[in-house]
């Protein structure tokens, strides 16, 4: 929900405090006081839920603090390793996954404007995609604690790799396919957002509830380690693969699906956590 608040902030900006230049629409200072003044207020506003209805352990409870240096080796220790295998293969399928986005995700602005759209037009695809993105998500949950973790990825990651392989389809010369672009933006979002439920309640299944802190802070390192190797390889892909007539950037929805199809066998490769009793 927030990236969409974001985006539609971002169109509104656009389309409000827009200036067309010869080298394209170029957004004016009082658009970017604009944008930066809602994800200040966001930041705010966010912080301060948290500091008032957050409630935390009393230090009394918490474990005593350990120096870095004891905590990482015991990360690497391989007896811990062992005991938490579980949680490591799920990390390693993340790592795959999250490439795939982090391919995506540095030029899919750069190809959304390249579509020639107008703002109010970006907007209702938004929209649309917000609607489809709520339902798919809150369904996912629900399957996700009512039949399992692990049985609903793979079919989802390879629906979500049908629609968006059709992204170069999207604009050939001159011509916009709008119906195609709402049709395929849904499933970039329910890429990006949507499978992050039951994948972020499955890897948390597989967190020990007294370490929970030193994990977290592996996958928020694995996170980062996929989105430069993310980056990169969309960065090669759309210098070097082009064709004429196409978005220059559109193989990069080409690639991210390889990415998201080699991490299934992974996911499978996970013991599923909800039990039924």
């Amino acid at each position: 929900i927030g990236l969409l608040i974001a985006i539609a902030a971002f169109l509104v900006s656009d389309l409000i405090f827009g200036q067309e230049t010869p080298e394209g629409t170029v957004i004016g200072q009082m658009g970017h006081i604009f944008t930066l003044s809602i994800g200040g207020l966001s930041f705010l506003i966010t912080g301060l839920i948290g500091f008032f209805f957050i409630k935390e352990k009393p230090i009394s409870e918490l474990p005593p603090k350990r120096k870095f240096l004891v905590e990482l080796k015991e990360i690497i220790n391989i007896e811990q390793f062992k005991a938490n295998k579980e949680f490591f293969k799920i990390v390693l399928a993340l790592t795959i996954f999250r490439t795939g986005i982090s391919t995506i995700m540095p030029f899919l602005f750069i190809w959304i404007f390249a579509l020639g759209l107008s703002t109010v037009e970006l907007l209702v695809a938004v929209l649309v995609g917000f609607v489809i993105l709520f339902l798919i998500t809150s369904l996912l949950g629900k399957l996700a604690d009512k039949h399992g973790r692990r049985k609903f990825i793979p079919i989802s990651i390879v629906i979500i790799s049908i629609g968006i392989i059709l992204a170069p389809l999207v604009k050939i010369g001159n011509a916009t396919n709008y119906p195609l672009v709402v049709f395929i933006l849904p499933f970039m979002l329910i890429a990006v957002l949507g499978l992050a439920t039951p994948m972020n309640a499955w890897s948390q299944d597989l967190i020990p509830e007294d370490k929970r802190g030193k994990y977290f802070g592996i996958l928020n390192i694995i996170f980062t380690i996929s989105q430069i190797i993310g980056s990169i390889v969309g960065g090669l892909v759309a210098t070097y693969f082009l064709i004429a007539g196409l978005v220059p950037e559109s193989f990069v929805f080409v690639f991210a699906p390889i990415f998201f199809l080699g991490s299934i066998p992974l996911f499978l490769r996970v013991k599923e956590t909800l039990v039924k009793e």
